[in-house]
């Protein structure tokens, strides 16, 4: 934690690695942080004031608060509990633009803290996941309570991007169940979380056909895309938090050859798989 004159300024460390907290009927004192803060309220009403303005909070409102804003917390007169969702600056950058591009800059750029309020559905899902987490914390590697994390991070932002771009559009069940899949299949083993299309297909019940008209209408982009984009984002976890190789790599997320996972995540992110691994352990490492 670093200190400026009016109010301290905390990284990681404070969470002592958490990726995740609930806080209950807590006043919090003025403050900022490196990091990105996704606050769901489960219950009751507080205010998250920040330097432009009052935020009033109620249950099933979604905020995301960024690195560089300064706010604190007054609880008001009923019980309030709300889900703490903590997470860098590059992670956010990668699942922000996997859910629509160009929504990190958008919610970086805005005049004030993104704030909206999701439906029942979102809450509970975000919260199920939420609570995994904190059950599996220091019993599961973590290398899938990573995993865990970005779909919790998926969740919260296609909830956020559901209400702002489709409002009053409600996600039908199926569709958020089969995300829930998708995202959230996770082994000691570290096998590939994603299934493949025909697997989802058959579990919904619905064609082929039916499920990516709607898929798309839903969420802008077509299910093979997002897919793909949910792959890249693993990838870069794989690439910075095991020792696995490119070839282990593209099989884990279910590539036919080591090539096409390569020209997959140089279209994303400009570069080879193995210089991007080379380039952020270079950033973490301490220089002698």
């Amino acid at each position: 934690m670093s200190k400026n004159a009016n109010y301290p300024v905390y990284n990681f460390s404070i969470i002592d690695g958490h990726f995740t907290d609930l806080i209950f009927n807590l006043n919090i004192e003025r403050h900022s942080h490196l990091f990105w803060e996704i606050a769901v309220t489960l219950k009751g009403d507080y205010v998250n004031s920040f330097d432009s303005g009052d935020i009033p909070l109620k249950s099933c409102c979604l905020t995301i608060i960024r690195p560089s804003d300064v706010h604190f917390v007054k609880i008001k007169g009923t019980p309030a509990m709300y889900r703490d969702i903590y997470v860098s600056d590059e992670k956010m950058r990668q699942m922000a633009n996997v859910i629509r591009e160009g929504l990190y800059d958008e919610l970086l750029n805005s005049p004030t803290p993104s704030v909206c309020v999701i439906n029942k559905a979102h809450l509970d899902s975000i919260e199920s996941t939420a609570t995994k987490i904190t059950n599996l914390r220091g019993v599961t590697p973590q290398s899938e309570m990573t995993v865990l994390h970005n779909c919790l991070i998926s969740e919260a932002l296609a909830a956020y991007a559901e209400t702002k771009y489709y409002p009053g559009k409600q996600t039908p069940g199926w569709i958020l169940d089969m995300l829930s899949k998708l995202n959230i299949r996770v082994s000691s083993k570290l096998d590939s979380p994603f299934s493949s299309l025909s697997e989802l297909v058959e579990r919904t019940g619905y064609s082929h056909g039916y499920i990516c008209r709607k898929f798309k209408e839903y969420f802008g982009c077509t299910l093979i895309q997002y897919i793909n984009r949910q792959k890249m984002a693993y990838s870069t976890t794989l690439l910075l938090n095991t020792d696995l190789s490119i070839s282990d790599i593209a099989q884990t997320l279910g590539y036919s050859n080591q090539s096409n996972f390569i020209n997959s995540f140089k279209k994303e992110y400009g570069t080879s798989p193995l210089n991007w691994r080379k380039n952020k352990l270079n950033s973490v490492l301490p220089s002698s």
